[in-house]
């Protein structure tokens, strides 16, 4: 009967480990629900006061969860001349990334 015990708690241990092993979600993979502003403000470290203050709404915004004014202050921040292509890059990533986020807002996903 010690040995049928042995056998059961050796099986149960083995089958929570394979359990725990399973690969979740990637915190470093942004998804629908995730906002990955952190190029931002380096893509904007020279730009002209404008700018710099365009970027400050729009990150104060994303972290307060306030999408549409973070989305207008991206198409604003979008919309300046003399923007460098990788500017032009990172800010049209982080507004697709804020339009899926409100998306997936009000589609009832979670945040």
């Amino acid at each position: 009967m010690k040995l049928c015990n042995w056998v059961l708690v050796l099986s149960l241990a083995c089958v929570a480990l394979v359990a725990g092993c399973g690969k979740g979600k990637s915190a470093d993979s942004p998804s629908a629900e995730t906002i990955n502003a952190t190029k931002l403000r380096p893509a904007f470290a020279s730009a002209g006061p404008e700018a710099q203050a365009l970027v400050d709404k729009a990150m104060t915004s994303i972290q307060s969860s306030m999408y549409p004014d973070a989305l207008a202050a991206l198409d604003q921040l979008a919309n300046l001349p003399n923007l460098t292509p990788q500017q032009k890059e990172t800010v049209t990533a982080v507004i697709e990334q804020t339009k899926k986020k409100m998306a997936a807002l009000q589609s009832g996903a979670p945040k």
